[in-house]
């Protein structure tokens, strides 16, 4: 009937319905859904519609189908509200340097908002502009908004983890996690983790992102090329697997920005003349990983201590005796 609104109420923070839906009277409505949820002074309930304050009806004309959300705890009202506001929004330099008017920058003031507080949206946003891992104790309904869980991952990469599903499968969210914080590439949906752009931005950013690469990437050839010209420490630190250590471009491009980078090459490559000379021009010291047969080559040998004086050492005993290789030490080392 017209004056028996059915009313379905879900959970403010997990989402989970509490109050199946059921008509109600729509003489005090509100009055009678608090009491099937069992307010009580010491335990009130609050709710909302649309993230609204529902405030008390005496006589309901709206809807007919009403979808609320509830909180328990300390109630919330639109004044309470408004503080909460002001001070998520107010500038920090505004605070007193003796007072502890800087408490809500830290993420335990958001979780003593009241759980109704944390389903708005305008007070969710605010707070994790602020802090982005206050996502982690926004409402469901937060959790799940496109424009919140953007702001949350600008200001903290790692926010990602919080945010609903839907949102991790997101290309514009994960793309920003990752450019904040390479590492949220962990919390990403699996075929993002394959994405290229995504996981070349994450690596930029990180290179420790590279473990939570797809695999497809990680045997792509071209793009760990275009990682390891970012970051050479995608072949310092092995990450790239067996196979890019073999591979003469991969191993030439990493060698050619770190020298040092010659330790993880294959026996082949460290046996590469043109790798070897390469690996050298950078960085002397790089001729301690080169195979025997190139410690013995006067021209690697010559490249390399007229970068490092004291890659002398790492060559073969025939190059320690040759007087111009060991004047040119010398000179360096002077």
């Amino acid at each position: 009937a017209w004056d028996q609104p059915l009313v379905r109420v879900v959970n403010a923070i997990s989402g989970e319905e509490v109050l199946p839906k059921v008509a109600i009277s729509c003489l005090n409505l509100t009055k009678h859904v608090r009491r099937l949820l069992g307010s009580r002074p010491s335990r009130p309930v609050t709710l909302f519609r649309d993230g609204i304050l529902l405030q008390d009806v005496h006589y309901w004309t709206g809807s007919v189908n009403l979808e609320l959300t509830a909180s328990t705890g300390m109630p919330f009202t639109l004044e309470q509200r408004a503080l909460f506001l002001q001070k998520l929004q107010a500038n920090p330099a505004d605070a007193d340097d003796d007072s502890s008017e800087y408490w809500y920058y830290e993420r335990e003031v958001f979780t003593k908002f009241p759980l109704s507080a944390r389903d708005d949206p305008e007070l969710v946003l605010a707070a994790v502009r602020r802090c982005g891992s206050c996502l982690e104790d926004a409402s469901k309904r937060c959790k799940r908004t496109k424009d919140i869980v953007l702001a949350a991952v600008r200001e903290d990469g790692s926010a990602l983890r919080f945010a609903h599903r839907d949102l991790k499968n997101d290309e514009d969210v994960v793309r920003v996690a990752v450019q904040k914080d390479g590492q949220a590439l962990r919390y990403a949906a699996g075929r993002l983790t394959e994405d290229k752009d995504i996981a070349l931005a994450a690596v930029k950013q990180n290179i420790f992102a590279w473990k939570f690469i797809g695999r497809t990437c990680k045997t792509d050839k071209d793009f760990v090329l275009a990682a390891v010209r970012l970051d050479p420490l995608v072949f310092d630190l092995q990450f790239a697997g067996p196979r890019v250590c073999e591979d003469k471009d991969i191993v030439m491009a990493a060698v050619q920005q770190h020298g040092l980078a010659l330790e993880f090459a294959s026996i082949a490559c460290r046996n590469d003349w043109d790798v070897v000379l390469a690996a050298v021009q950078q960085n002397g010291l790089a001729l301690q990983f080169a195979e025997p047969v190139c410690c013995s080559d006067a021209s690697i040998v010559l490249a390399a201590v007229r970068q490092h004086g004291s890659a002398l050492q790492f060559a073969s005993v025939a190059c320690q005796n040759d007087k111009g290789i060991v004047l040119t030490s010398v000179q360096m080392d002077s």
